[in-house]
C-alpha cells in the first residue's frame, strides 16, 4: 500500500468514527434491528447451514439476537477469535451462552474456543467502518476480517449503518471487497457479485 493510501485510509477512519460516535444510540439500535430483518429474509443465508458472523462492538450493528435464532433453527454460527498458537485469528465456533472474553483487538470471542474447519461456512457476515458500491470495506486497521476472508468461497456480507456506505474507500489488493452491503435500506449488490450470490 502507497503512503497516500495509507494516508487516506486514515483520515477515513477518524472520520468514520467521529460520524459514529455521534450518532443517537436509540437510532443505531433500532437500525440494527431493521438489519437484522433483512438478513432473515435473504435467501443466501436462509438456505446456508453454516454461517460465519461476527459478535458487535460497541456501536456496530447487533447481530446476537439474529444468530441466537438461526443457532434455534439449527445452523451452525462461527465467529472470529485469536488463536494464540498460530498467532492469528480464526473462526470459532458460537452458541447463545458461550462464555466470552475480550480478543487483542477488544473483539468479543469465545472464552475457549472450539475452532471450526477452514472454509466451512458458506456465508460471511462482515462489520467495517466503511463501505462502499464496489464492495470495497474499510476496518479498523488490523486486517483481521481480510485475512479470514482470504481465500473464502462463500457469499460476504458486509453490515453497516447508513451512513457508513459511502462514495469511495481506498482499496488495494489485500483488501477483501463484499458481494453485497446490508444497510437498513435492503441489500446493495456489488458489480462484481456472480449469479450465484444472488438472493
Amino acid at each position: 500500500m502507497s503512503r497516500l493510501d495509507a494516508a487516506a485510509k486514515d483520515a477515513l477512519r477518524r472520520e468514520m468514527r467521529r460520524l459514529r460516535a455521534a450518532a443517537d444510540p436509540a437510532a443505531l439500535h433500532t437500525a440494527s434491528q431493521t438489519i437484522a430483518g433483512h438478513l432473515r429474509t435473504m435467501p443466501a443465508l436462509a438456505r446456508a447451514r453454516c454461517i460465519g458472523a461476527y459478535l458487535a462492538q460497541p456501536r456496530e450493528p447487533s447481530l446476537d439476537a439474529l444468530l441466537a435464532e438461526w443457532d434455534a433453527a439449527g445452523k451452525a454460527i462461527q465467529v472470529p477469535a485469536f488463536d494464540p498458537v498460530a498467532g492469528a485469528y480464526r473462526m470459532a465456533i458460537w452458541r447463545p451462552g458461550t462464555p466470552l472474553r475480550a480478543g487483542p483487538h477488544g473483539i468479543r470471542e469465545p472464552a475457549a474456543p472450539a475452532w471450526a474447519g477452514p472454509n466451512t461456512a458458506e456465508a460471511m457476515l462482515v462489520p467495517g467502518l466503511a463501505f462502499d458500491a464496489q464492495g470495497n470495506r474499510l476496518g479498523h486497521g488490523g486486517g483481521v476480517f481480510d485475512r479470514l476472508l482470504a481465500g473464502f468461497q462463500g457469499v460476504r456480507f458486509g453490515v453497516c449503518f447508513s451512513f457508513q456506505r459511502i462514495d469511495r474507500v481506498p482499496a488495494n489488493a489485500q483488501d477483501q471487497p463484499m458481494h453485497a452491503v446490508l444497510t437498513p435500506e435492503g441489500a446493495h449488490w456489488a458489480p462484481h457479485a456472480t449469479p450465484l450470490s444472488y438472493p
